[in-house]
This record gives C-alpha cells, structure tokens and sequence, in this order.
C-alpha cells in the first residue's frame, strides 16, 4: 500500500490511497480534497503522484483500476482514466 498526503503550509489539505499486489494490480482506493482546495488542482496532483508510483513500483505493464464519483470522473478522465469494456461492482457483506 502506498499513499500520498497534499500539505499548504502546516495543513494538510488532502490524500491519496493505493491498494494492490504491488506488481500487476493496483487500485486507487481513497482521494480526498477538503472542499475549500477542491477545484485547484490538488486532487489531480494526488492521482498524478499515485501513478508515478506504480510506474516506478512495477516491471511491466500495470493495470489501475478505481471506482469515481460521477463528480470526479473528468478528474480521472483527465488522467487517462476510461471505462472501458468493464463494469464496477460491488458488494457489502455481513458480518456473522
């Protein structure tokens, strides 16, 4: 797992989360911005940062994979992100 935390001055204005095998398969699991820093360029940053460690993490190819708000997908898209011949799922499991 690997993460990236945005800073303005002494204040941490957002983050970043990659989960994965840290070879083949990674997913970008949390990107936050607080709302007053939404809109700058700090979210695209993050996802820029997270990327560069998968490129400079993996020895071949990897596959990045996300689920995005219907508000942040121009973010990604913006980053090479696409839907592709995929759906995301999902599904929420009980504990017993």
């Amino acid at each position: 797992m690997s993460g990236v935390v945005a800073v303005a001055g002494e204040r941490v204005v957002g983050m970043g989360r990659l989960v994965g095998d840290g070879v083949k398969y990674f997913y970008v699991q949390d990107v936050a911005v607080i709302p007053e820093y939404q809109g700058q360029g700090v979210g695209k940053a993050i996802i820029d940062q997270l990327l560069l460690h998968v490129a400079q993490t993996a020895p071949s190819t990897a596959f990045v994979g996300l689920f995005s708000t219907e508000n942040a997908t121009k973010a990604y898209a913006s980053r090479g992100f696409t839907a592709g011949d995929m759906a995301g799922m999902f599904r929420l499991v009980q504990p017993v």
